[in-house]
């Protein structure tokens, strides 16, 4: 046993799990407790597991084992009246031994009791094996045999539901595997398309018989909608999602974590869709789910800030804005290992506009000048590209004589990522004129083409928004936070 192993499970237990292994224990006085709750109050008071300390308190490994069971046990003992899947366990082991002593009353109730609450919760898995002890008591009844065919054909129904729930799985797993693959993006993309497409889960709503595999169904439809560029489409399949647990609590309450995913999903499509009058009352669902249950940090960051980052940098919400950043700085050195290089560029990419639209040039560049420093061109080359233009915006507002060095390194980076079109030739060219000119009405002059061609774009590029409200805000000397509210606003 990996004795950090211990440390880690002593400190995850919540306040209540603590007290309900403390209230196990047998004796209460300090000079009689027994050596594993010495061991544990010892590792509890540990800020980073300390071996050595360990050691000198003479606690050796099968010490640690002993509390290891202890503590597996009590948690076990505390989840069991919240865990219905718990209770079904413990009613499985009980059936045998009724059975053994005959007590075909006790056995039948509890027959009937485990059947309810599997069918109530549609774990199949659970009322399958209670069918089999069924048809096992009426195969010793005479006057039940002919209910033997109807037993058979209700558990064969559920071994094909079971079945079919586990296909749903393997094909959630397999997409988390390909997403968990260093591809690129588009590869990505390409192959989960391609899974989705083959699939026949996907093909017949009708056959669906189980809440359960209506909400994978519409989960997975979403998903599939998303990688064909159909947002709204996506957006009604994972609304249909989040109505199905909302309106079968009992689903809800053992689904928890899958309950948690469709509402992170959920906040994904709003973004995609620009669907986003719900957000606020999805991202409140969230936390509120985070305070009844230890949501993990990797939730946090990952789903909850990153997309209500997102979301209050939409809107123009930079008060949240900034207490998100604050957040994820005070606990960088937690969710830095749990973000994927990816979600990382994203996080950085993102803070930086917050900085930029408030015009705190400096903060804005360090924040880009972090994704440089990661030193992974090939991923999220669109933030990559878009990068160096905003490069040429800040170098412009913090030391224009510096403007031939960083004109020169766009123009580098372009050429040798093949990224050189009519675009990227005409920024580093009116970045050029506004290089050269000394005079306020000839620099307006510049600004106004400058805004025109971005005004022309037919294709937003990365960053290329960012530029024209910047240009828009030199044109009617503005700040560049007042412009971007009055376009948000518009937006709304």
């Amino acid at each position: 046993m990996s004795h950090n192993n211990l440390f880690q499970l002593v400190h995850s237990l919540s306040k209540a799990e603590k007290k309900h292994f403390k209230l196990s224990i047998p004796f209460k006085k300090q000079k009689d407790l027994p050596k594993y709750v010495r061991l544990f109050t010892l590792l509890e008071k540990q800020k980073v597991y300390d071996e050595a300390a360990l050691k000198r308190h003479k606690f050796n490994a099968m010490d640690r084992q002993y509390l290891m069971d202890k503590l597996l046990e009590s948690l076990v003992a505390f989840n069991k009246q919240k865990s219905i899947e718990a209770q079904l366990y413990q009613l499985l082991a009980q059936l045998p031994i009724l059975y053994q002593k005959q007590l075909w009353a006790l056995l039948k109730k509890q027959l009937q009791q485990g059947k309810k609450l599997a069918l109530t919760y549609e774990l199949h898995w659970f009322y399958t094996k209670l069918l089999e002890w069924e048809l096992l008591i009426h195969m010793h009844d005479q006057r039940k045999m002919e209910q033997l065919d109807l037993l058979s054909e209700q558990q064969l129904s559920y071994v094909q539901d079971l079945s079919k729930t586990y296909a749903y799985i393997y094909l959630k797993r397999q997409i988390a595997l390909l997403q968990n693959q260093n591809l690129q993006g588009v590869a990505q993309q390409s192959k989960v398309k391609s899974l989705l497409a083959a699939s026949d889960l996907l093909n017949n709503e009708s056959s669906l018989n189980s809440l359960t595999h209506q909400i994978h169904f519409h989960q997975l439809k979403s998903r599939q909608a998303i990688l064909e560029k159909q947002p709204l489409v996506a957006y009604e399949h994972i609304q249909q999602c989040k109505v199905l647990f909302e309106e079968n609590t009992d689903i809800q309450s053992i689904h928890e974590t899958w309950y948690q995913g469709v509402l992170c999903m959920h906040l994904e499509v709003q973004l995609k869709a620009e669907q986003l009058d719900l957000f606020p009352v999805v991202l409140q669902q969230l936390q509120c789910c985070s305070n009844h249950s230890r949501v993990t940090s990797d939730l946090m960051c990952n789903k909850i800030n990153f997309k209500g980052l997102l979301y209050f940098l939409r809107v123009g919400d930079f008060d949240n804005c900034f207490l998100l950043i604050e957040d994820l700085e005070e606990n960088w050195s937690t969710y830095d290992p749990l973000l994927k290089p990816s979600r990382k560029v994203s996080y950085y990419y993102n803070i930086a506009l917050v900085y930029l639209f408030n015009e705190s040039w400096q903060t804005a560049y360090e924040w880009l000048d972090k994704i440089i420093a990661l030193r992974l061109p090939t991923i999220r080359e669109d933030v990559q590209h878009g990068i160096r233009i905003l490069f040429l915006l800040l170098t412009y507002e913090l030391d224009q004589s510096e403007l031939d060095k960083a004109f020169d390194n766009a123009y580098r980076y372009f050429k040798r990522h093949k990224r050189y079109g009519a675009f990227e030739r005409e920024v580093i060219g009116y970045f050029k004129q506004l290089y050269k000119v000394f005079d306020r009405r000839e620099e307006k002059a510049v600004f106004v083409t400058f805004l025109a061609m971005l005004q022309s774009l037919e294709m937003k590029i990365l960053s290329s928004t960012e530029l024209l409200l910047w240009c828009q805000s030199k044109v009617e000397d503005r700040s560049l936070l007042e412009v971007y509210l009055d376009a948000v606003g518009e937006k709304e």
